[in-house]
Parts: C-alpha cells; structure tokens; sequence
C-alpha cells in the first residue's frame, strides 16, 4: 500500500487507541493493551472510475466529473494519482463524495498532493465504529479548468483501496478506468441576413434568450422555436426589448430548432461543452430540432434511432437564397435526396410518424 494513505490510517488507529476507544474502524471490542486478532475483511476487487469516458469543454471553463466505485466490499479507506497534462488543464478543487461516509463513518479527504507537474496523489478516509461501504457511490468530484485547446487523458493509476480493519489493513486487487477531456474553442454560427434555421451547438451556461444570444444584441429582432408535442400552442416566440409579457419562448436548449431573423450578417459565439448523450422527443407529425452531435454525420446514421418512424427531413441554407431548402426522403432516389448529412448548429423538421425519441449519442 502507498505509504501516504497507510501513514494517515495508522495515525488515525494510534490516536483512537490512545484515547481508549477500542471499537477502531469497525474492528471487534479488544484490549489497548493487546490487540487481539480478528478475521480479515477483504476489500474486494472493485473498479474505479470516471462517471463518463469523455468531457468535452471550452477553454476558459471550468467541468466537475465525479469519480466513482463500484463493487466496493468493506471500503475504509482509497488513494490514487490523478495524472493530466498540465499545459491544457488545471486542478481546482477534489471534494470528497458522501460514498465512505453512508454507513455513519467519519470521512475526510487526502490531498490534493502534487507529485509532479500535471500529477496528483487524491483520496478518502474514514474512523469511527460502524462497518465500511460497500457496493457503488461517488468518491470524490474533481472540478477542472481548461487552460487552451487540446485533448488530454484524465490517467488513474497507483490506486488502493483500503478495508476498515485498523492496523491489519488490507489491499485486493483493483483497476481504474481513466477519461478524456476534450477542450474545444467555442462554436461560431454564421447568420446571413433575414431567416435562420439554426441550433445550438453547445449546452449554454444561461438558457435564457438573452443570455444565449447576447453576443449578437441588436442584430437579431426575432427567434421562434416549434414544441410539435403541443399541438394547441406549438409556436413560441422571443422578441428582444419588448415587455416579457410578449415572449413565451423563455428558455433554449440543444434540443430545439430555431428561426432567428438577423438584422444583417452576422457570427454567433455559443460557448459551453459539448453535450455527451441528448435524447430529443418527437411526436406524430412534425418536429423542429437540433442535432448536438460532436460532428456531421451521414443522415442514415444520424437519424438510426428512429429508423422507420420519419418520413420527410428538412433544413434551410441561408446562405443560398435561391435555393435554401434541403430535404431527405427515405428510400427516395439519391438524386432526389439534396439532405445527405446532419450536424451541430443546424435546425431541422423532422415528420415522425409516431411518437418515439431521437437520440445523439457522441459515442457513434
């Protein structure tokens, strides 16, 4: 075992034996004048990992992932080092997740400890006379910062795990299963002037309208968005400056599809992550999306989770005023077919004819 995490443990054992307390860890009642011998408790091969495989985020931001465990048997105690490169993202915080904690122990937190650049030495540990954890929670939530554009590994290594057995601390076999951390520029739409049928890219920090499109204040007076699972009031509408009685659109997500009518040409910055998973509803009839995947797709694939369940696909170009409208039918003739990809920041009617959901997954 690391010597850093086994040092704190038997820091915590002298103290508590010094005190008189003879119910260390969750071991059996003995004398503090010999300790008598008790069963060992394994810790069990357990697996360590990052809540999801892959973050993607803008320079300048700042993400929180959570470090999880699972299949953990009697858990008192856990270190390991957390490696990155520390050109592209810094450290900011490790709070200790309520996992060690949940069976009434006393938990507190190990390090951050730097090893060497883009290296830390993290963990938990716990006292006190109820059982250790066992099963799966979250050990600790990492909040990073972006530094500058790249990709870079989120390594796991030189983990252990610990049992609550007291002096007799026992290490079993684990593994870890590192992440990625994708740190991409901010996403930039063009506008042409007049009507824009468009989507956000990236999850907006504040999903207000105002918020989402302050970067283009008083070059836009419009935007609608269209819910075809209201069919009573599917229309909703945003018009800057006006009374808020007046707009009913309140609130943008990557799920949505817009219409945004540009005073003049114009570029929109939308910062924020990537989203990871979106899952977009549709009803029967037709459906005004977005499509946040990371990147363009062939319409086929993009569209395979509703495979069946849609008949017509539309999206707009303004940038070609003579000819904007692209559409897909399936099983139509390709020439026929001038829609052949779907992407990030593009609107689109979808005709389902059912109800069913879309799904973007940025793992395909």
């Amino acid at each position: 075992m690391n010597r850093w995490l086994r040092i704190v443990l038997l820091a915590v054992v002298a103290l508590v034996l010094t005190a008189g307390l003879v119910l260390l860890l969750g071991r059996p009642p003995a004398s503090v004048l010999k300790v008598q011998a008790a069963p060992v408790l394994q810790a069990g091969t357990a697996t360590v990992r990052f809540a999801d495989a892959e973050y993607t985020i803008a320079p300048g931001d700042a993400i929180t992932v959570e470090l999880q465990v699972q299949g953990a048997e009697n858990l008192g105690g856990w270190e390991l080092a957390l490696s990155f490169d520390p050109a592209l993202v810094a450290v900011e915080a490790v709070t200790p997740g309520a996992f060690l904690s949940s069976t009434g122990r006393t938990a507190a937190g190990l390090g951050p400890l730097e090893t060497m650049p883009g290296q830390l030495m993290i963990g938990g540990y716990s006292y006190g006379t109820d059982v250790g954890v066992s099963g799966d929670g979250t050990l600790a939530r990492i909040r990073l910062r972006a530094l500058a554009a790249g990709q870079t590994a989120l390594g796991l290594s030189q983990l252990q795990l610990a049992t609550v057995q007291g002096i007799d601390v026992e290490v079993q076999p684990a593994s870890e299963q590192g992440g990625q951390l994708n740190i991409t520029p901010a996403a930039t739409l063009a506008l042409s002037s007049g009507w824009n049928l468009l989507a956000l890219p990236r999850t907006p920090a504040d999903p207000a309208p105002a918020a989402v499109f302050a970067g283009i204040s008083g070059q836009y007076d419009l935007v609608y968005a269209y819910d075809g699972c209201n069919p009573a009031d599917p229309w909703k509408k945003y018009v800057p400056d006006a009374p808020p009685w007046v707009s009913n659109l309140t609130s943008i997500s990557v799920q949505q599809g817009l219409w945004v009518r540009a005073l003049s040409s114009v570029t929109l910055t939308v910062p924020g992550p990537v989203p990871v998973n979106v899952n977009i509803p549709l009803c029967a009839g037709w459906n005004l999306v977005g499509y946040p995947a990371a990147a363009t797709r062939p319409i086929t694939t993009a569209l395979a989770s509703i495979a069946g369940q849609y008949v017509l696909v539309y999206a707009y170009d303004a940038s070609n005023p003579t000819d904007p409208w692209l559409k897909y039918v399936p099983g139509a003739p390709p020439f026929l077919n001038t829609l052949t990809t779907m992407g990030p920041g593009i609107g689109y009617w979808i005709q389902a004819t059912q109800a069913t959901t879309l799904t973007v997954n940025q793992a395909r």
